[in-house]
C-alpha cells in the first residue's frame, strides 16, 4: 500500500498550497522548457503514462493536451478533483485517469513527475516505481537540487520545512546511489540551470547560457534542478 504522510496530504489538500491553476494552460517560460525536456525523453510513447504526485496537473495538463494518456496519482483527493474538473473544461478528460495508489499501476512504459520526490521517502518508493514499470519502462522526474542554496532560502522565507525537508535526499550522488540500489540502469541526471531559470525568462541568450552551464559535468552537481531519467 501507498505510504501516505498525513502532513503532506493535509498540506496539499489546501488550495493555497497547490499549483496555481492559472498557469496550467499558460506556464512560464522555464516551466515550458522543463516540460519540453520531459516530453522529449518520453518520445512517442502511446501507452498510458503515470504522473506520480500529479497535484492539480502541472505536468498532466500539458501532456493530455498533446494526447498523451495519463493516470494521475496523488495522495491529495482535493488536488485530483481539481485536475479532473480542469481536464473536463478543456475537453481532454478522455485522456485522463486518476488514482491514489501507485502500487495498483502495472506494466507502465513511464512514470513521470515534478517536484514530488522530495515529498516522499525515495528509498521506499523506488521499489514501487520499479515494480510498476514494464520491462523496458523508464522514470523521468524533475526535482530541486539539494546542493543549490536557492531552495533553502526559498524554504526559509516562505516555505514549510516539515513539508520540504525531503529535499535533502535530492543530491546528485544520493539519487544515483538510490537508483542503482533498487535496480535501475541507464541512469542520467541532467542539470537544469546553474542559476534559477526564472531570472532569465525574458533574456533568451542568458537563459540558454544558464541551461548550458547547469548541465556541464562539474557544474551540474550544483544545478538548480535535476531532470532524472532511469530505466528498468
Amino acid at each position: 500500500m501507498m505510504r501516505v504522510d498525513p502532513k503532506q496530504r493535509a498540506f496539499f489538500n489546501v488550495k493555497q498550497n497547490q499549483y496555481d491553476e492559472t498557469l496550467l494552460l499558460h506556464p512560464k517560460r522555464h516551466v515550458r522548457e522543463e516540460l519540453e525536456i520531459i516530453k522529449k525523453k518520453l518520445g512517442g510513447i502511446k501507452e498510458e503514462i503515470v504522473d506520480f504526485g500529479a497535484g492539480v496537473g502541472r505536468v498532466t495538463i500539458p501532456l493530455i493536451q498533446k494526447k498523451y494518456k495519463i493516470t494521475a496519482v496523488d495522495i491529495s483527493k482535493q488536488s485530483l478533483k481539481t485536475l479532473v474538473l480542469f481536464a473536463k473544461n478543456i475537453h481532454k478528460s478522455v485522456y485522463l485517469k486518476t488514482a491514489v495508489d501507485l502500487t495498483k499501476q502495472k506494466n507502465k512504459k513511464a512514470i513521470i513527475g515534478a517536484d514530488v520526490l522530495h515529498h516522499v521517502d525515495i528509498a521506499s518508493y523506488l521499489p514501487d516505481f520499479y515494480d510498476s514499470l514494464s520491462k523496458d519502462g523508464r522514470i523521468i522526474f524533475s526535482e530541486p537540487n539539494a546542493w543549490h542554496i536557492f531552495w533553502f532560502i526559498h524554504i526559509l522565507i516562505g516555505g514549510n520545512w516539515e513539508v520540504e525537508k525531503g529535499i535533502l535526499q535530492c543530491s546528485y550522488f544520493n539519487l544515483i546511489s538510490k537508483l542503482k540500489r533498487y535496480g535501475f540502469k541507464d541512469i542520467k541526471l541532467s542539470g537544469f540551470g546553474l542559476f534559477p531559470p526564472p531570472l532569465f525568462n525574458r533574456i533568451y541568450l542568458l537563459s540558454k547560457l544558464n541551461y548550458f552551464l547547469g548541465d556541464l559535468p562539474f557544474f551540474k552537481l550544483f544545478a538548480f534542478r535535476f531532470i532524472i531519467e532511469a530505466y528498468k
